[in-house]
């Protein structure tokens, strides 16, 4: 997969993220063609996404969008994580790190809020994701 990465003042490099995908597509054995645009977003977009789309007015850290399976658009709010690292006391690079695998494995089919089974599954690979590609080996369910 190509990856587009339009954020600023972003924690990770474009390696980096580009190598968390790499290993997300290969734990899934997905296809590593199509396209990913990872872009970061202000609180406001975010809150309107959210509402937009999921029906909840209110901010949240990662939201991601597939239109078919080769094409999909992550947006990431850069504040929310910020606070939620500092809260949970995770680095903002491991954290980020994990919101961006979250992100891939939605982009790549899984969908950890239709079963028990599915969000165990997401749990542990993020965690393996996150090992191999040199992050702290967290999730945001276990956080």
């Amino acid at each position: 997969m190509t990856l587009e990465l339009q954020c600023e003042q972003f924690p990770l490099t474009h390696e980096q993220v580009m190598k968390i995908l790499d290993c997300a597509c290969d734990k899934l054995n997905m296809r590593h063609d199509g396209h990913v645009t990872l872009r970061c977003v202000g609180i406001d977009e975010i809150t309107n996404m959210n509402a937009t789309y999921r029906h909840k007015n209110s901010p949240t850290n990662i939201l991601t969008f597939s239109y078919d399976e080769n094409e999909h658009d992550i947006a990431i709010c850069m504040n929310v994580a910020m606070d939620e690292a500092q809260e949970r006391g995770v680095g903002l690079a491991d954290y980020v790190a994990l919101l961006a695998t979250h992100g891939f494995l939605h982009a790549l089919g899984m969908d950890h809020e239709a079963s028990d089974a599915e969000e165990l599954k997401t749990e542990e690979l993020e965690k393996q994701i996150l090992a191999e590609t040199g992050f702290s080996a967290v999730t945001l369910f276990s956080i």
